[in-house]
């Protein structure tokens, strides 16, 4: 999720596409990058905070109109416990941010993103 990187697939994509600019660019999975080894959440926070100032450079550019996330938001398995905490997320954003795409799992499976509660608040709906 380095800017570098960023730009670079970004411009990769929209050449491919044969377009100017894309609806919404998402960053998949950013807590994953938890896994390696010596790279803390903080880290991640550190590596997501640059990634969103690119992104707004990206919509400035008029090659991006938006941008989004794509997480778990809660620990997906007790195996698995790194995971975004939504409302840190949010405060890494700019005034007037250009985040306007949240994707997460919801499924029979996967109920969470209903039941459990997030950041302190409660569920979004009681079992």
């Amino acid at each position: 999720i380095e800017p570098a990187w960023i730009e670079e697939e970004l411009t990769r994509s929209l050449e491919r596409l044969g377009l100017a600019c894309v609806d919404c660019l998402l960053l998949h999975c950013p807590e994953f990058a938890s896994r390696a080894a010596g790279v803390s959440m903080d880290a991640v926070y550190e590596r997501v905070g640059r990634a969103v100032e690119h992104l707004e450079l990206e919509v400035a550019r008029g090659r991006a109109a938006r941008y989004g996330v794509s997480a778990a938001f809660y620990p997906l398995r007790a195996s698995e416990p790194e995971h975004l905490s939504l409302g840190r997320l949010l405060g890494l954003l700019p005034a007037g941010h250009h985040l306007a795409v949240l994707q997460l799992p919801l499924n029979f499976a996967e109920p969470d993103a209903l039941l459990a509660p997030h950041d302190g608040a409660a569920p979004l709906l009681k079992s």
